[in-house]
């Protein structure tokens, strides 16, 4: 976090309150980034909605994320803010996406142990008790544990 120049507690906060702005309007968070950019932050939000995210609803919240923000003087000078949809090809991060996702194909790696990580693509048939069974190639199936993931990412077919 010292690339930042917040503690965790101040990104929790940051973070809090963007999830807060984002379900009031009827959005999920997929995901968040906060870096600093040459001479000032850089916070872009990655946001979801089953309906879809449109270019109006992007400068909708980010106005409204952007007042909030100023209004509680959490990041310490001046910042950039980005606001767009997760996309077609979203991260997969919490455990509620690989549930909200399932039957969705996916590519993820993982980790196995001993410094060696794997890449995978099928498609999610379950996820519970923090255990993702997939479907990958010839039919074989994987369990993965969610503490394992490092990446995952639904995959375009069209």
């Amino acid at each position: 976090m010292a690339e930042t120049g917040l503690n965790a507690q101040g990104l929790s906060l940051i973070e809090n309150l963007i999830n807060n702005e984002l379900k009031e309007e009827g959005f999920d968070l997929a995901d968040l980034q906060f870096k600093r950019a040459k001479s000032r932050f850089l916070l872009r939000i990655f946001m979801d909605n089953k309906n879809g995210v449109t270019l109006n609803d992007c400068e909708r919240i980010s106005q409204k994320i952007s007042a909030s923000l100023d209004s509680v003087d959490l990041i310490p000078g001046p910042y950039i803010l980005e606001v767009s949809s997760a996309g077609l090809d979203r991260p997969l991060k919490k455990e509620k996406d690989f549930i909200r996702f399932q039957g969705h194909c996916i590519k993820i790696t993982f980790s196995q142990g001993n410094n060696k990580n794997q890449t995978l693509e099928g498609k999610i048939l379950t996820f519970e008790k923090g255990m993702l069974k997939m479907e990958g190639e010839k039919g074989l199936e994987y369990s993965i544990p969610y503490h394992d993931i490092l990446k995952a990412n639904l995959i375009v077919n069209f």
